[in-house]
């Protein structure tokens, strides 16, 4: 946790999108939303696609804040963009089913 951190402080994307996971499960920390959406916050700024993923995931869950299916999307486009597929399949599932509303 202590390595995590240290690194996160220091702008490390990786460390960052870590550290986000370790407060969005509660693993060696106890589980807070609103510090996991920081932490991947803080990593999405910097490109980071599978942060972008988790922010998506958890506006779409309503994770730490009321479900949001749009910025979840926006989220998943983002990180489909840079070629993730995960996130791809996501943002089609969930324009998929706005269209059917």
């Amino acid at each position: 946790m202590k390595w995590y951190q240290a690194s996160a402080d220091k702008g490390e994307a990786w460390s960052q999108l870590s550290l986000g996971r370790m407060y969005e499960l509660g693993q060696g920390v106890a589980q807070n939303y609103v510090e996991a959406a920081n932490w991947y916050g803080k990593a999405a700024k910097q490109g980071l696609a599978n942060a972008e993923y988790n922010l998506g995931s958890m506006y779409e869950r309503g994770a730490g804040f009321p479900i949001d299916t749009r910025r979840a999307s926006l989220w998943y486009g983002k990180a489909a963009l840079k070629g993730l597929e995960t996130a791809a399949k996501a943002f089609r599932r969930l324009k998929a089913a706005s269209q059917q509303k």
